[in-house]
């Protein structure tokens, strides 16, 4: 197109494009001619795609001196005040996905290319600004709440594309306006499309088992709507889903057959907390562990009633229901996972006088204690799942190891033995690092904390553990640094447990040259530590110590290591 722009010959996008347009009438004209044969799926699927990678390239093109565009270019998807025809190609793009959306519902791949069509043009926000004056697209936003009915008269989308139907017309309310105003101004437009959709899921809820089908779709239409979050909408849609979300694990207790009912709630819950739980605030967000705490409870039998203030009674006796927990147990993962980082990455606008009534903490902890049964070393062969667990479990140790390490020893043994078992993973470097700052997260919290009483982690096996596999066994370079990291704060914490270790090494040497080359290097590396700061070793510190951690290694492992 810029060579176009400066010979002033026929653009070869505008030429693409109208044999694109001209290709879909002609197969209008075969549909509307009952020539449904000579119409593919897969050709549909392939248009789709042009049009949405020319709506994320051309549509609206930035003028720029330096590269020049073609008249042609310019003309046909330039803004309609410089003379482009931008509204009548969007109005075309648009018109043309409705129509798909009716026609190719049995067809998925359809389906989810127009679908993230419809999403890549309302994520420009220049172009979303144009999707709140198109009729097609008006239409719409005022007839989504329709796929939650059994009339006839309506053609229902699969419930497998609301989520990004629903998505693409919330992000199209962006373009409203920006800054503060876009808060106030997307404020009405937003209940106007969520409000109906709420109403109705609580229309279902109260119908029950007879309404499974429905309560999924519409479930869905609100994972769209929460996904579509941003800084500005985030308060709006939230404080429109609660009623659902609350309402939800109740609902869940009667459904438990129903697995696409189950699913579908948890991965609503799931998005909350992915899209929203950063910027909530302490109000909001005790609301939302309360709901997270009753929805983690259907998946339990509690021996006890009793209750503690905080809603959580940490010692009472939990079963987890394992056949209904199975099922669902990497989405609860992932739930917990964003619960557990609301300490960390929290953006709310509540100054620190906000305090929340339930502890976030003891919520994941809970959690935690329904999904550890489930953690088998057989589940563990599974790779998203030991990845997503790892995630989670470094997560939760970095951000809460005050109340990790003074959880009962029942509770605690699975959690450190995961460990354990993860930090011998060299094929899986990111289960691997993850495993060694937990390991790390521990030992430092305990360094912090050595004179006071109460943390019943036993730092020894880890210290002994962690040793074996930096002096014996092969693993994973890429995991050598947080190794290093959490080898110095366990010394720190555990150095006549050390000494004792190498004392070990240096007695299991048969050659003198060797015990003899075992103790040098650990001296020189014992006399590293003494001149760094234990849990306020700066970066430059372990940086150094790393490298001196590389020459003791080099040193000893040739002839210790064993294949």
């Amino acid at each position: 197109s810029n060579e176009a722009g400066v010979r002033g010959v026929e653009d070869p996008v505008v030429l693409l494009t109208n044999q694109i347009v001209e290709t879909i009438k002609v197969l209008d004209a075969c549909k509307d001619a009952n020539h449904k044969h000579l119409v593919s799926p897969l050709l549909i699927e392939c248009l789709v795609h042009f049009l949405t990678r020319l709506s994320q390239t051309y549509l609206l093109p930035q003028v720029s001196e330096k590269y020049q565009l073609s008249p042609a270019l310019s003309a046909l998807f330039g803004a309609s005040e410089n003379g482009g025809g931008v509204e009548g190609v969007l109005s075309f793009i648009v018109e043309r996905a409705m129509a798909w959306l009716n026609v190719w519902t049995s067809e998925e791949a359809v389906m989810t290319a127009t679908t993230q069509l419809l999403l890549s043009l309302a994520s420009r926000k220049v172009v979303a600004k144009m999707l709140l004056g198109n009729a097609a697209w008006v239409q719409f936003s005022r007839s989504i709440s329709m796929q939650l009915t059994r009339d006839g008269g309506v053609r229902l989308l699969p419930a497998s594309s609301l989520s990004a139907a629903m998505q693409a017309l919330c992000a199209s309310i962006s373009g409203v306006s920006g800054g503060d105003d876009q808060r106030l101004a997307s404020g009405p437009l937003l209940r106007d499309l969520i409000a109906p959709v709420v109403a109705r899921s609580g229309e279902l809820l109260q119908q029950g088992f007879s309404a499974t089908d429905l309560l999924v779709r519409a479930v869905n239409i609100l994972h769209g709507a929460c996904k579509s979050a941003d800084f500005y909408t985030y308060d709006t849609i939230f404080d429109l889903v609660c009623p659902v979300l609350q309402a939800l694990p109740a609902a869940l207790e009667a459904c438990k057959e129903h697995n696409d009912v189950t699913a579908a709630v948890v991965q609503l819950y799931v998005v909350v907390g992915e899209a929203h739980v950063s910027y909530l605030s302490a109000q909001q967000m005790s609301f939302f562990n309360r709901c997270c705490l009753q929805l983690l409870q259907t998946f339990a039998r509690v021996e006890s009633t009793s209750t503690s203030p905080a809603g959580v009674a940490p010692k009472i006796l939990v079963e987890s229901n394992l056949e209904f927990l199975q099922e669902h147990v990497l989405a609860l993962l992932q739930l917990l996972l964003h619960l557990a980082r609301k300490d960390v990455a929290d953006f709310s606008s509540e100054g620190p006088e906000g305090q929340e009534a339930m502890d976030v903490g003891d919520v994941v902890l809970y959690g935690l204690s329904l999904i550890q049964p489930l953690i088998t070393p057989e589940a563990l062969g599974y790779p998203a799942l030991a990845r997503e667990y790892f995630a989670f479990l470094s997560w939760l140790i970095e951000t809460y190891p005050h109340k990790v390490s003074v959880m009962q020893k029942p509770a605690l043994d699975p959690i450190v033995a995961c460990l354990l078992h993860g930090i011998s993973q060299a094929a899986e470097t990111e289960i691997a690092r993850k495993s060694v700052e937990a390991l790390d997260a521990l030992a430092t919290h305990n360094l912090i904390t050595a004179p006071q009483p109460g943390s019943i982690v036993e730092m020894y096996p880890l210290l002994q553990n962690l040793l074996d596999m930096l002096l014996f066994k092969q693993f994973n370079a890429a995991v050598l640094d947080a190794s290093c990291d959490a080898l110095l704060s366990f010394i720190h914490c555990q150095r006549p447990k050390f000494e004792e270790l190498m004392t070990q090494v240096v007695g299991g040497q048969v050659m003198e040259s060797q015990r003899r080359q075992v103790t040098d290097a650990t001296s020189v590396l014992l006399t590293q530590v003494a001149a760094i700061g234990g849990a306020a070793a700066n970066g430059p510190q372990k940086r150094d110590f790393r490298r001196h951690v590389r020459a003791f290694l080099a040193s000893v492992r040739p002839f210790l290591v064993t294949i």
